[in-house]
């Protein structure tokens, strides 16, 4: 499957469900899909063909979404990066990617952006900052008049669906190509190992960031792939408690860290409503699980642990009575440690090195 089928079989199957919902802006399957078609028409006519690498720079929004939908309706390939990034690492990215058009927000200084890539002529820069003035570049909101895209070009599924810039230790990010397989079998593993289950009205909350594998695949995407309601936070605030009441919010993915964020200003006033909760990049306290128990009671809180490059290799379903940072093999993954580049019949004995991991999608 491709990425942009999700969209489309949603929008078949539940036109008039809400897609994505951010402050006053409420857009159904139906309206989101006409949105990203539109979108991409606009950008095709502007030069984007399959292949091209389009950059963005965005909060978590509406906005937001439909382009990196609309990307993935041309076979472009969504390059997001992080929004706090100084103009330095930008200019590193859409240099590395060799990006062919950049679309900011106005969290992102465009002015100082485009003077660093003045040499990059053919760079098409789109102003997504509201009124489109804020230098020489293609103001974002005329695409709503443009005549939605016809004909969608073709797309393999071997094709790269996004570069996601993963900071290492040292030096510059490194840029982690991920096919349109790859990104449909993430969530496939993690519905499989976790949940939600698909036509149940999901409602994410969309902390997690875009830029980052979490945000995209497991929050964003996933969220279509079950034909929920997407509502994107850029940052969690005491009003964020009070949209997860009001809107009865059932799942969302974060760090320990924000969690525990969500738990200070829900001011002791559980959220009844949530039901799927998953935390990584770090164990959570045995403290911070009986809080969450606490505030979200009806939620299965889960464990997951991976990186952009492998997806996730380990997920624990349920947290409940398991010591912390045990985690098991997620449910299509095989893991056998075995010697330095040997196959897979070549396991050491205990106490020896080895790795090695079969995993779906990834080459």
């Amino acid at each position: 499957m491709l990425v942009r089928d999700i969209l489309t079989q949603a929008a078949e199957r539940f036109p008039t469900r809400e897609a994505v919902v951010e402050d006053d802006t409420r857009l159904t399957y139906e309206q989101f899909h006409e949105q990203v078609l539109r979108l991409a028409g606009w950008l095709h006519d502007l030069g984007i063909r399959t292949g091209d690498r389009i950059c963005i720079g965005m909060r978590n929004s509406v906005d937001h979404v439909t382009v990196l939908m609309a990307s993935q309706v041309l076979g472009a390939v969504a390059v997001p990066f992080n929004i706090r990034l100084k103009p330095a690492g930008i200019d590193y990215i859409v240099r590395n990617s060799g990006a062919r058009a950049v679309v900011l927000d106005d969290f992102v200084d465009l002015a100082t952006t485009q003077n660093l890539n003045s040499d990059l002529e053919d760079l098409i820069w789109i102003d997504a900052g509201g009124d489109g003035q804020r230098g020489s570049s293609l103001a974002y909101d005329i695409f709503r008049s443009h005549e939605p895209l016809a004909e969608l070009p073709h797309i393999e599924e071997s094709d790269p669906s996004q570069i996601i810039y993963t900071s290492g230790t040292t030096g510059n990010p490194k840029g982690v190509s991920i096919s349109q397989r790859a990104t449909y079998q993430r969530l496939i593993t993690y519905i499989m190992s976790v949940g939600p289950n698909f036509d149940r009205g999901t409602k994410t909350l969309g902390a997690a960031p875009l830029y980052h594998t979490v945000g995209i695949h497991w929050v964003y995407l996933q969220t279509l792939f079950v034909n929920g309601t997407y509502f994107p936070v850029t940052k969690v605030t005491r009003d964020t408690l009070h949209l997860m009441r009001r809107e009865g919010i059932t799942f969302t993915i974060g760090s320990p860290t924000l969690y525990k964020m969500m738990i200070n200003l829900a001011d002791n006033e559980p959220v009844p409503s949530m039901q799927y909760m998953t935390y990584g990049s770090a164990a959570a306290e045995p403290e911070l699980i009986a809080a969450m128990n606490t505030i979200f009671p009806n939620a299965s809180i889960s464990e997951f642990y991976g990186t952009t490059e492998l997806s996730i290799p380990f997920v624990t379903p349920s947290v409940q009575g398991i010591n912390p940072g045990t985690l098991r093999v997620a449910g299509d993954f095989r893991v056998r440690v075995v010697e330095p580049f040997g196959d897979e019949n070549d396991v050491v004995e205990p106490g020896e090195l080895g790795a090695r991991l079969r995993l779906p999608g990834v080459r």
